[in-house]
């Protein structure tokens, strides 16, 4: 699995999967029929709102734009499903991915590592 490889394997987080999957809409991106990249989309504590989360691109894949594609595919559902604004909480590591996608650092950070976004 692709979350398992990259936040589990390569990021060696002990707990990965959560409560949440069971209700989350969640996307996998193909390349070549090849598995490379998955996401995941469920409503926030509002009808506006949705949060989306878990996007990882396995590393032979990265430098592809997959993340971008990833992020987009579950705003689009997001929007589809009547949100009026996104947002998720990101690694440091990839904070500036997401500001490039025009997603802004808001709030404190979460825990030692994350920090809340928001996007539209």
């Amino acid at each position: 699995m692709i979350r398992e490889e990259v936040f589990m394997k390569e990021q060696e987080f002990e707990e990965e999967f959560d409560d949440v999957d069971e209700f989350a809409m969640h996307i996998v991106l193909y390349k070549d029929g090849v598995a490379v990249g998955t996401g995941r989309l469920y409503p926030g504590d509002n009808d506006e709102e949705f949060i989306l989360g878990r996007i990882a691109v396995l590393p032979d894949y990265r430098g592809l734009h997959l993340g971008a594609k990833i992020l987009s595919l579950l705003e689009e559902e997001a929007e589809q499903q009547g949100a009026v604004s996104v947002a998720l909480s990101a690694q440091y590591l990839v904070q500036g991915f997401y500001e490039k996608q025009g997603y802004t650092a808001t709030g404190i950070p979460i825990w030692k590592s994350f920090v809340s976004m928001s996007g539209w």
